[in-house]
């Protein structure tokens, strides 16, 4: 098995044995955390020239110094050594165990021997003597040619290692044990069972090998249900299980009772016990089982499973039929759950796929997907197990427990023969996969339609209005009217739901394409029906289509209503919101709000992943807003993989076009030249501005380089396109771009004019933008004094929305960085990207320095010293930095 955690570990103990010094490392950990895997990987790569690891063999703990005369034999293959010449004293008596260290630490030191890295595994199960020796060693290996890394359990004060450096591995995290599993697990592995195993070892690898080692390949591969709680062997419950034997009899009783069953009701065991609660208040106590309201559970499911499957199958018969008899009266959920160990009827099956459904559609999802996999395993696949595994996919999906809801589902294709359930769940998985991915399998529309679409019209209908919703979400508006066109031949005989869907997506795909009437006609008519009535879906449609119709306060509303109705719509939709609603504020220009928003969407760590590219584009953005590059970086890469080869069209277009906007705010306008290119390569069949929403960056972007026709004729199309699908940040930002292109005293007036179309309700970005670029053109005017007033004015337009990079840029400018500062110098000629080059050579940095400091490549830096020189008439970095003395001497003057 192959070793793919611990990378954080394994860096700290790399970095012991190929530093240059020796030295001593301790990696300290509970029974089958991964000590034995860590150290033998970090062997296995051989870092150092010479690497000697073994194992202690805890059968010897007892015979005195076997520990260190097996050691040195290891060693003697690298070294002279020799165990007798240490061991063996000729003074009579038993050797003293100073005397032994003493000797080993002056041999060591004084023999010229290759260096040696030494790792030994459970070295706290060696015989006293030989770990008492060792110990000594270790805090003395300077001068040795040494690097000793060891494994504990655990290192007292007491203990002949305490005081060394320590490595201490906790268990693993949810997604470093789930990573693992699924790579031990094989390629075939369902996801359900590699999480079902996951969420079991509770971050030991040692149960999680064992655990996979008892299941058959049709279980690890979903087509068979698991057996729960899951099994596990002796070397989980000798190893990683704690220990029971302290506890009271009857807390011994009621840890077995809990066993049988996920969560039992305190009303069962206060029964099964006559009252008696102390049992129960010994493992509150020693934090083995906890209560949430009428239910009490044991805390990790590997103690449930190390329990459970302790106990004889008698006893275990036993305690279900106990529980039988208790649940009926307190927890009827419950009843079938203990009655299908009991006796096997098939209506026991059935009601457990009932109950399994009920509690995941009350939240306890773990509970349930227990009952269905037990039910599985009684009933005999047909149409009607079919529906309810498609009901409970359903539900599934609304808790966003995406794994088990696609088990469920490739499940239920196999066995269902009904044409209306095959539609169903090829409508369910395509909404699965594209809220995971936002990828879209074509076989997945098509093929169910070709064979079943005749069979079932309202299905069909229903199945290409969804495929048609999320092409026109990646911006495919073409393929999406087709989807719906064929969609119309079966709308006859629709459901109301699905007429709703179809209406609903030919509104969303009209306002991408530049009608932005349509989204307050779907509002209109969606104040007509009472929330039930109103699929989530639908909702977020009609939110979205607000958004691009620029109408943000009623989508925050819309939005506002998915995320605080818990009781009406399932928890997946409130997080999908969380992600548009972010979306939205990104959109609508304030920074400040949206951070808050992608914080919240980003807010569950452990949850699956949803919309994975629209989730990476605003992930980097809010790291870029944050004035944290590096950390954008690798999500813009991933990001950038997902969307490789027009896989996600508005995703790759947004991407780079908010790459480009904050390169332009960097004032790096080659950059932000070179990624807006990008954004309208990607977007050339896009007819509405509004859409992405780039023109007016790259216009700005041609101005600065100074390619003003190219410019000019970018601004000329932008207008037209205005003019066929008009929106209100279009025209704002075109005036802005007016301003732009003119020069002289014409361009202050037209910075006027733009200034005065603007109104108290329109985008406070829009505004901060403006004023900026006014007040750069007063300064470079020569109104340096009412410049700086209207950058100032601008720095606190753009505070109140939290553009934090803007601000910077002003901020700079008003310390005298700006054009007002080298007016009339020839530092003036300059680009903001240049001078901050100019200003790092002058520093003395190097190259590779500046690059480093302003995020760039080593030859973007070479490539702008290129037009600095040539701007400046200079031939070397010598020459540019007296250049920029004089030019600072005259102006302090």
């Amino acid at each position: 098995m192959s070793f793919v955690s611990r990378t954080r570990e394994l860096e700290q103990l790399s970095a012991v044995v190929s530093s240059p010094r020796e030295s001593s490392l301790l990696v300290t950990g509970p029974r089958g955390c991964g000590k034995t895997a860590l150290l033998a990987e970090a062997a296995g790569r051989r870092i150092s020239e010479n690497v000697v690891h073994v194992r202690v063999n805890p059968t010897e703990a007892t015979w005195p110094l076997s520990g260190l005369s097996m050691l040195i034999g290891a060693v003697g293959e690298t070294r002279d050594a020799d165990p007798g010449r240490y061991i063996e004293s000729p003074e009579a008596g038993k050797p003293d165990n100073f005397m032994i260290a003493a000797r080993i630490v002056h041999d060591l030191k004084t023999a010229d021997s290759p260096w040696l890295s030494l790792f030994i595994d459970d070295i706290d199960q060696m015989d006293p003597d030989s770990q008492a020796i060792i110990g000594y060693i270790s805090r003395r290996v300077q001068g040795t040619g040494l690097r000793i890394i060891a494994s504990v359990r655990s290192a007292s004060a007491e203990s002949p290692f305490a005081g060394l450096p320590t490595l201490t591995l906790d268990p693993l995290g949810l997604q470093a044990s789930i990573e693992l599993a699924r790579l031990w697990a094989g390629a075939g592995a369902a996801m359900s069972t590699v999480r079902a195993v996951a969420g079991t070892a509770a971050g030991h690898p040692l149960a999680m090998e064992e655990i996979l080692r008892l299941l058959c390949l049709r279980q690890i591969s979903g087509r068979d249900p698991l057996v729960h709680p899951l099994k596990i062997g002796p070397v989980t419950i000798g190893q990683v299980c704690p220990d029971f034997s302290t506890l009271s009899p009857q807390g011994k009783e009621v840890l077995a009772t809990l066993s049988t069953a996920y969560a039992v009701h305190c009303r069962s065991i206060e029964r099964s016990f006559e009252g008696e609660w102390e049992g129960l208040g010994e493992l509150i106590a020693n934090d083995l089982v906890v209560r949430t309201g009428r239910y009490v559970r044991i805390r990790q499911p590997i103690v449930r499973s190390c329990v459970y499957w302790s106990i004889s199958a008698r006893e275990r018969l036993r305690l279900h039929q106990n529980m039988v008899e208790q649940s009926l009266i307190n927890d009827g959920l419950a009843v079938a759950w203990h009655r299908s160990f009991v006796e096997i009827a098939e209506r026991t099956a059935d009601e457990l796929l009932r109950a399994g459904l009920t509690l995941i559609n009350d939240g306890a999802i773990d509970s349930g997907i227990e009952h269905v996999e037990r039910a599985l395993t009684l009933r005999a696949e047909d149409d009607d197990v079919a529906a309810v595994l498609a009901d409970i996919a359903q539900a599934l999906f609304g808790q966003a427990e995406f794994a088990y809801a696609t088990t469920c589902i490739e499940r239920a294709q196999r066995m269902a023969r009904d044409d209306a359930v095959q539609l169903r769940l090829a409508t369910q998985r395509i909404r699965l996969d594209y809220t995971q991915t936002q990828t879209i399998t074509p076989s997945l529309i098509h093929g169910p339609l070709d064979s079943f679409g005749d069979s079932d019209h309202d299905g069909a209908a229903h199945l290409l209005s969804l495929a048609a919703l999320y092409h026109a979400d990646k911006w495919e508006t073409g393929t999406s009217r087709f989807l719906l066109g064929r969609a119309r031949q079966y709308l006859a005989e629709a459901s109301p739901e699905t007429l709703q869907l179809h209406g609903a997506v030919e509104g969303f795909i009209c306002v991408l394409e530049g009608d932005p009437k349509r989204a307050l006609v779907l509002y209109d008519e969606l104040r007509l029906h009472s929330l039930a009535d109103v699929s989530p879906t639908v909702l977020i449609i009609v939110a979205r289509s607000l958004t691009y119709a620029e109408r943000y306060n009623t989508a925050r509303d819309v939005f506002a209503v998915l995320m605080s109705h818990s009781a009406q719509v399932a928890p997946v939709w409130a997080r999908i919101s969380q992600y548009f609603l972010a979306e939205t504020e990104v959109r609508a220009g304030n920074d400040r709000r949206a951070r808050e928003a992608i914080e919240a969407a980003m807010n569950t760590p452990d949850g699956p992943e949803i919309y994975g590219t629209l989730s990476r584009v605003l992930s980097a953005w809010y790291w870029q807003s944050k004035g944290r590059p590096e950390l954008a970086r690798p999500i813009i890469d991933e990001a950038h993989q997902l969307t490789h080869g027009g896989q996600h069209t508005s995703g790759a277009a947004q991407l780079w076009a908010s790459q480009g906007r904050f390169a332009l705010m960097r004032a790096d306008y080659d950059e932000a030249h070179r990624y807006l290119m990008r954004a309208r390569e990607i977007s050339l069949t896009i007819n509405n501005p509004t859409e992405l929403q780039y023109e007016a960056d790259l216009v700005e972007t041609l101005v600065a380089l100074g390619r003003r026709p190219a410019a000019a004729q970018l601004l000329e199309s932008f207008e037209e396109r205005n003019e066929t699908s008009p929106s209100r940040w279009a025209t704002l930002a075109i005036a802005r771009c007016r301003a732009l292109l003119a020069t002289g005293e014409l361009s202050l007036a037209l910075y006027r004019t733009a200034l005065e179309q603007l109104s108290p309700a329109d985008s406070e970005l829009e505004r901060a933008r403006t004023l900026l670029s006014y007040g750069k053109q007063l300064c470079a005017l020569d109104h340096s004094r009412a410049g700086r007033e209207v950058l100032a004015d601008a720095k606190t337009h753009f505070d109140e929305i939290g553009a934090t990079a803007w601000v910077g840029q002003i901020e700079r400018l008003l310390d005298g960085d700006g054009p007002g500062k080298h007016a009339g110098s020839p530092l003036a000629q300059l680009t903001e990207a240049e001078r901050l080059v100019a200003e790092r050579v002058r520093a003395g940095y190097r190259n590779k320095d500046i690059g480093a400091e302003l995020y760039v490549s080593v030859r973007t830096v070479e490539v702008r010293l290129t037009s600095i020189y040539r701007k400046l008439d200079v031939k070397s970095r010598s020459q540019l930095t007296a250049l920029m003395a004089r030019d600072y001497r005259v102006t302090a003057n």
